[in-house]
């Protein structure tokens, strides 16, 4: 998709997803202000109600071409059959425990990471933003 990408080889693919309803506002104010902090002062839908049909279609035909070429590297292609691993957003946001713990037992092709370093360094994360909820990395 990307001209002069530069082509790599990968085993697995981890794709984390947010609820589209979420994502047309969210980066209609992004690309109305290019800033990731500060909303625009007027309601898309209310004060630009055409501008705000044409958004939301532009970008429902965005996200299909995405999913269709992450479909089409990833699974329909032979040479680069990629398992995928889907986890949500606002999952994380909710609770990153369990989402991630979830990547972590993919990665690993594990059934369950109980016991592993892995479980004991989620949790270890998951113990220092718990005390510091500002903590937003594992290292």
């Amino acid at each position: 998709m990307i001209p002069k990408n530069i082509v790599y080889e990968s085993n697995k693919v981890i794709c984390c997803v947010r609820n589209p309803l979420d994502v047309f506002v969210s980066f209609a104010s992004f690309t109305n202000t290019m800033n990731h902090s500060i909303k625009p002062t007027w309601d898309f839908s209310a004060d630009y109600p055409e501008w705000w049909e044409w958004w939301v279609r532009n970008q429902v035909d965005c996200m299909k071409v995405y999913f269709d070429t992450v479909l089409k590297h990833c699974v329909d292609e032979m040479e680069s059959n990629n398992p995928i691993y889907f986890t949500r957003y606002e999952d994380m946001v909710k609770d990153m425990t369990g989402p991630t713990k979830g990547i972590m037992t993919y990665l690993l092709d594990l059934d369950d990471i109980a016991g592993t370093n892995a479980e004991r360094r989620v949790d270890q994360f998951m113990a220092k933003k718990k005390e510091n909820p500002n903590v937003d990395r594992p290292y």
